[in-house]
């Protein structure tokens, strides 16, 4: 019989997550840069998006980061995590 070898160390990944982590493969992103990229793709809602992101960050593929500028509400940087995918 043939096995197949699986790296169970490695997150299954749906066809949306892969295509955020393909786009942060070049270098981290806004999270406007990423929408915009990745609409260019798959059009989705940027609400739906995010909830892609939130859940790469639970699983540990990507992180984000707040940044602040005076007054106004910042914006956030998104990219692989350190460990890469």
């Amino acid at each position: 019989e043939i096995y197949k070898l699986i790296d169970v160390t490695e997150p299954a990944l749906k066809e949306e997550e892969r295509l955020i982590v393909d786009i942060l493969k070049s270098g981290q992103k806004t999270s406007s840069e990423l929408y915009w990229l990745f609409q260019k793709s798959l059009w989705i809602s940027r609400r739906q998006i995010s909830n892609y992101v939130v859940g790469l960050v639970s699983k540990g593929v990507i992180e984000t980061r707040l940044i602040q500028r005076g007054n106004s509400s910042g914006f956030k940087l998104i990219k692989l995590n350190d460990g890469g995918v």
